[in-house]
């Protein structure tokens, strides 16, 4: 029989990209990661990776014309491997910090080994862009019951956001039959269509600033109802309580 005995150099990378991650902390962190054809070890993935952020530029940098004379003018950017649940794996993850919307260049170095004896012939260069911090605003916790002893206040979460909208929503007393019949989601979570919504409640709104939001840290605050609904005598009720 004829076998074909594949040669030495058989290891390459692929699916070079940074990503928004969150971690146990529920914060985003930036993460670079990539795959690999065979498994490879940690302590020796780790040995060949480099990253640079390169200075900003007005019209971008290309990977096509990019030089070692450019390198020397970008700045090494300090990687921290995250290690792998295996041994060995095929999948690589390097947190990193960087500033948002600009460009790193990353080199994955010649002849890492992978399990087998199988290296990589070449040095990978890649030009990837950091990207923006993921932007979230919501509501903490379904739709409730809010007591009228206790500190009518609703939480929330946001991030990588300069500011809110809060809207809050009275049904009109008589008109709650109208949102059961019009609501096309669940009662925790109403959907109902924006115009026939505007006839069945009265509102206030306000916005809020936030201030030197570190993008990289969610913030979690709460929404105080507390001189809305002692307004007026009171209002009590069936209330629609939005972000945006």
């Amino acid at each position: 029989r004829a076998v074909t005995v594949p040669g030495g150099y058989q290891l390459t990378f692929n699916n070079l990209e940074t990503r928004y991650v969150t971690n146990q902390q529920g914060e985003p962190q930036q993460v670079l990661m990539f795959d690999s054809t065979f498994p490879v070890a940690d302590e020796t993935i780790v040995k060949h990776v480099r990253a640079w952020l390169l200075p900003e530029k007005q019209e971008g940098w290309d990977s096509t014309r990019l030089v070692e004379a450019d390198l020397k003018k970008a700045q090494l950017l300090p990687l921290t491997q995250i290690p792998s649940a295996e041994p060995l794996n095929s999948h690589h993850s390097f947190t990193y910090r960087a500033p948002i919307n600009r460009q790193i260049v990353v080199k994955i170095k010649e002849k890492v080994e992978a399990v087998g004896g199988y290296l990589s012939k070449k040095e990978e260069t890649r030009l990837l862009n950091t990207g923006e911090y993921p932007k979230v605003l919501k509501l903490l916790g379904n739709g409730a019951l809010l007591s009228l002893n206790g500190e009518k206040r609703v939480g929330y979460m946001a991030q990588g956001l300069p500011g809110m909208k809060v809207e809050i929503a009275r049904l009109v007393p008589g008109q709650l039959h109208q949102i059961i019949d019009q609501n096309y989601n669940g009662f925790s979570q109403p959907s109902v269509y924006g115009e026939n919504f505007d006839r069945l409640v009265e509102r206030m709104e306000y916005t809020r600033e936030f201030t030197n939001l570190d993008p990289a840290k969610p913030l979690y605050d709460a929404v105080d109802l507390r001189t809305y609904l002692s307004a007026e005598g009171g209002r009590r009720g069936v209330f629609v309580l939005r972000l945006t």
